[in-house]
């Protein structure tokens, strides 16, 4: 194989695959990057049982070939060449050797025999506008749980409808974002509900922008049966996972059994994000700030009682006044992930969980973004 390819792009693109490999390694040969011209251009692949990402770069190609070499060593390289030339890349043996200019680097093949067949991207369903999806994943990523002992709760969960919806959860708050988009997906798979992994889908969401659009693909175990993995692709990078096989908790169910709130406050969500820092400055993560809620302001108080902070921001309050605690970083993360000027905070009584939405005129049931968190008994 002889290639000759714009450094930047090598560079770039060898970035972006690499990124895709997991940090630990079985298979020797998993932790490669694919390279396998075609007509004017050469594929690069990476796979590694879980998850495949490929990209196609334009390359002059002298001599048509395949090689696979270490992945994280490919992109350390490209990222060293001298900008304004173009790279040549040959395979002299069991080695690779890539020239820029007057650098030379070489790197060992690994034995293209062992890799394994690279399953199809998965047949496009619908495709969402990029610019929404990558922000809409970004609102739900924070919720997702960590906790590897309870997988049903370690993905994102992407449910195929009308609108298109992600959520995700860790037993003490749920983040849901539902959004328009174009699907063109059979009968069978509306109102579907698939477990992805978290890391890989806001990794593919955030650099896949080649186009104004994602589509979106399903791929499937055996003749077009049960759905397995989904692809993400924006017409020039392609990112495939497997999916997280596992029963997930009914978000939908949850939302609609939500109780009805003795108050409901409006409020600025910069002010409340500020006065939430504010007092929950000397809190950790979990510790409850408690919030306050008067007839025209919210109090917000936080802190262990020998050390705290605490902050007043104005509000339009419907309701009884009420006092709820909630834990600090969790009330954080969704004031950070709304996108609008002011929120509503409907909390009901008796330690229910609240409701948190953006301030556009939407009601719960139908609101593009909604936010459920449990609230914390005082003393816990």
């Amino acid at each position: 194989m002889r290639i000759t390819i714009n450094t930047g792009t090598f560079a770039t693109e060898v970035a972006w695959l690499a990124r895709l490999l997991p940090s630990r390694i079985a298979v020797p040969v998993l932790a490669g990057v694919h390279l396998a011209t075609g007509e004017g251009s050469v594929r690069l692949t990476v796979y590694d049982y879980e998850t495949s990402g490929t990209v196609d770069v334009d390359a002059h190609v002298s001599e048509p070939g395949t090689v696979l070499v270490s992945g994280r060593a490919l992109a350390t390289i490209a990222a060293l060449l001298p900008e304004g030339a173009d790279a040549h890349l040959a395979v002299d043996g069991p080695r690779l050797t890539v020239t820029a200019g007057d650098a030379k680097f070489t790197l060992p093949t690994l034995p293209i025999e062992d890799y394994p067949t690279v399953p199809a991207p998965g047949e496009e369903i619908g495709r969402v506008d990029a610019e929404t999806f990558s922000a809409a994943v970004g609102q739900v990523i924070a919720a997702v749980s960590t906790d590897a002992t309870l997988p049903m709760i370690c993905a994102v969960q992407l449910r195929l409808g009308e609108r298109l919806s992600l959520a995700g959860t860790d037993r003490y708050r749920i983040a849901q974002r539902r959004m328009p988009w174009n699907p063109t997906m059979e009968a069978g798979d509306a109102d579907a509900l698939l477990l992805v992994p978290p890391r890989t889908l806001h990794y593919a969401a955030r650099t896949l922008s080649a186009d104004d659009h994602i589509g979106l693909g399903v791929q499937r175990d055996g003749d077009g049966g049960h759905v397995s993995g989904v692809t993400l692709s924006d017409g020039h990078r392609t990112v495939s996972t497997r999916l997280i096989a596992a029963d997930p908790p009914t978000i939908e169910r949850l939302f609609a059994g939500a109780a009805a709130p003795v108050v409901t406050a409006t409020v600025n969500v910069e002010r409340l994000r500020s006065a939430a820092r504010r007092a929950g400055a000397l809190c950790t993560a979990v510790t409850p700030v408690v919030l306050d809620i008067q007839d025209d302001h919210i109090t917000v108080e936080g802190g262990d009682g020998d050390a705290g902070g605490r902050d007043v921001v104005p509000a339009v309050t419907d309701g009884q006044p009420h006092t709820v605690a909630v834990r600090h970083g969790y009330l954080l993360d969704c004031l950070d992930a709304l996108v609008t000027e002011q929120a509503r905070l409907l909390v009901p009584a008796d330690h229910k969980p609240l409701r948190i939405l953006p301030d556009t005129g939407e009601d719960a049931e139908t609101a593009g973004y909604r936010y459920l968190l449990m609230p914390v008994r005082r003393g816990d």
